[in-house]
């Protein structure tokens, strides 16, 4: 079922990795903004997960786009997405899974 206009009010970018060089030749990691996009973005489920011997809070969000996207544009896990946006100012989240559908793309996405 393709989503609703009104129910995409936000904005994420999608962004790939791509290599660079740095002045001394060597290659850096970088991301790369794809056009910024309407969404609808939802949270899914927290939960904690223990990071450096504490815990710490995590929430999944459920993240809706548009297919197909523009120039022929196909989101994998190894996409990163930033929130323009959420809530308290831009967030930066990973894309860990992915589900396309005829008219739309759902990405399950986690704070980074």
């Amino acid at each position: 079922m393709l989503p609703r206009a009104g129910t995409l009010r936000e904005r994420v970018a999608l962004q790939a990795a791509t290599a660079e060089r740095d002045a001394y030749g060597e290659e850096v990691d970088t991301w790369a903004d794809a056009p910024t996009l309407r969404a609808s973005v939802r949270a899914e489920r927290p939960s904690e997960r223990l990071r450096a011997g504490r815990v710490e809070g995590q929430t999944a969000y459920v993240v809706t786009l548009r297919f197909p996207m523009p120039s022929g544009l196909v989101p994998t896990t190894a996409h990163r997405l930033v929130w323009h946006t959420a809530p308290g100012g831009p967030r930066t989240l990973a894309v860990t899974g992915v589900a396309v559908e005829s008219t739309s793309v759902q990405l399950l996405a986690l704070d980074i």
